[in-house]
């Protein structure tokens, strides 16, 4: 899947520095999310829902 907007404009809109983002994106990885350029694919979307799911706040902070 294309991101919509480019990296810079996501983190903005989120709130976030860019290298913040960049950091979120790399814990996604330990997830089966990878963000490639402007390129997102998603190994297991039931995977990412059942992580966010359990405890929505925590997901950021579990390790993989």
């Amino acid at each position: 899947m294309a991101l919509p907007y480019d990296k810079v404009l996501i983190a903005g809109r989120l709130g976030l520095r860019p290298e913040s983002l960049s950091r979120a994106f790399a814990r996604l990885r330990e997830h089966g999310v990878t963000i490639r350029n402007t390129n997102a694919a998603i190994a297991s979307v039931d995977a990412l829902r059942a992580l966010l799911a359990a405890a929505p706040a925590d997901a950021w902070t579990r390790a993989g």
